[in-house]
């Protein structure tokens, strides 16, 4: 069970206006939580079909919504990135599909339970692969944090993470491993607190934490590659809705999408974003920087 409901769920509902019979795509499946909420909207007819590169995420799914879903509702729960969407829809016989749901937010299980060092406040391998380690093609964050060169660091902390401090890290992470190499989350949040001063509530390894993540998934790539191969999978009048945490994605998404409706492919439902109430932002901090995005395919295509 996620430990909060899905960030601007209601509006992600409203938005993509799921109809009986429908084929629906979670392109995100994580803890379930809009997985569970497009099977109860499909009203006991139509498809599902949920994707995570994860394979313990697709497991622990699978557990949650099977025994109790609909017989009517195919479910169609596979491990692989987005994407990779055109090959996993094809090979389940779907050619076009109704709605699609991007939610890029980090999940709860990868902070918390996942060990593979998401967290500052943990002491795990340093990783931050979203896949199991068998599964992930590229590097590690440890290897980031040793191997890259210092200047690559201090740009790569600035590029995704807008950290002000970015060379002073990244020097003083080129010096801690001369001596030996960084490879716990513990190690390496301990040594940029003691390299630069806490801003206000934030805690001093946030943003770089977030850069390399970024990296180690190649997050922006694949947003990009995932968003395009949405479009062009929709039905005329299918839509595909986006909740991104990041500036970095929001622009990608934005300019995704404006590109779409440059080419007459649809319109933007939403040109400028929607974000979470007040309400929900004191229920769940986390919402405070999700933005919704959503395109519709052109009525007919």
């Amino acid at each position: 069970m996620t430990s909060h409901p899905p960030v601007l769920l209601q509006e992600v509902l409203r938005a993509l206006a799921i109809q009986p019979g429908s084929t629906v795509v979670d392109a995100t499946l994580g803890g379930g939580g809009y997985a569970e909420a497009f099977i109860a909207a499909l009203g006991g007819e139509g498809t599902l079909v949920g994707i995570d590169v994860e394979e313990a995420a697709v497991k622990r799914v699978s557990r949650r919504i099977l025994p109790t879903a609909p017989a009517g509702v195919r479910i169609l729960l596979r491990r692989g990135s987005f994407r990779q969407l055109p090959e996993i829809l094809t090979r389940e016989g779907i050619e076009k599909v109704d709605a699609i749901a991007f939610d890029l937010g980090l999940s709860h299980f990868h902070l918390r339970e996942s060990g593979r060092g998401f967290s500052f406040l943990r002491d795990e391998p340093l990783l931050m692969t979203f896949a199991e380690p068998q599964h992930h093609h590229g590097p590690t964050a440890a290897e980031i944090v040793n191997e890259w060169p210092v200047g690559e660091l201090a740009a790569l902390f600035r590029r995704y993470g807008d950290e002000p401090y970015a060379q002073r890290i990244a020097r003083a992470i080129g010096n801690a491993r001369k001596a030996r190499r960084i490879v716990s989350s513990k190690e390496l949040a301990t040594l940029i607190e003691q390299t630069v001063p806490r801003r206000g509530r934030l805690h001093p390894a946030t943003r770089v934490f977030q850069a390399i993540r970024i990296a180690v998934n190649d997050e922006f790539a694949a947003l990009e590659a995932g968003l395009r191969s949405a479009i062009r999978l929709l039905r005329a009048g299918g839509r595909v809705a986006v909740v991104s945490f990041h500036s970095g994605e929001d622009r990608i998404v934005k300019a995704i999408f404006r590109e779409a409706a440059h080419h007459g492919l649809g319109v933007r439902i939403t040109k400028k974003p929607v974000v979470p109430r007040p309400e929900e932002i004191a229920s769940n901090p986390a919402a405070r920087s999700a933005k919704l995005r959503v395109f519709e395919r052109k009525k007919r295509v």
